[in-house]
């Protein structure tokens, strides 16, 4: 009688190459397509209906006193204000009005600060304005 011996297990072989991949399966059918919504209100002939077209179109002129610093939304193409949109101002001749705001809307505070750029939040046809030659306010 012969008997079997059993060795130890040899080393995984290779791994066989993946086979091809099969043809693309048909699609669903799509589904009909639902009701149509009702229509929404027209807009007017000849806008933009979208925030800050035409903004900061707004000169400078004179006016009534107003807090220096102080920003207002105006409609009017004239202004006693400077325009709020981004401008870098010269401190040595706006030295009161860089005392308010500083480089908190740019600037390299040694020769330059900037107003603040409010043009994208202005409602259409308006504009922020920034007063230059006001009143300065007083801290109690």
């Amino acid at each position: 009688m012969v008997s079997a011996c059993i060795g130890p297990a040899g080393a995984d072989g290779f791994q066989g190459l993946h086979g091809i991949q099969g043809p693309v399966g048909p699609a669903d059918p799509i589904g009909a397509t639902g009701p149509q919504g009702p229509a929404g209100p027209q807009g007017s002939a000849g806008t933009v209906e979208w925030l800050g077209y035409r903004t900061g179109e707004v000169a400078s002129g004179r006016g009534a006193d107003c807090m220096l610093g102080e920003i207002l939304l105006t409609a009017s193409t004239v202004d006693n204000r400077l325009p709020a949109n981004g401008q870098f101002l010269p401190i040595q001749q706006f030295t009161a009005l860089f005392s308010l705001y500083g480089t908190r809307y740019g600037g390299d505070g040694i020769t330059t600060f900037a107003l603040p750029d409010l043009r994208p939040l202005t409602p259409d046809y308006m504009a922020y304005s920034v007063c230059m030659a006001g009143v300065y306010a007083a801290r109690d």
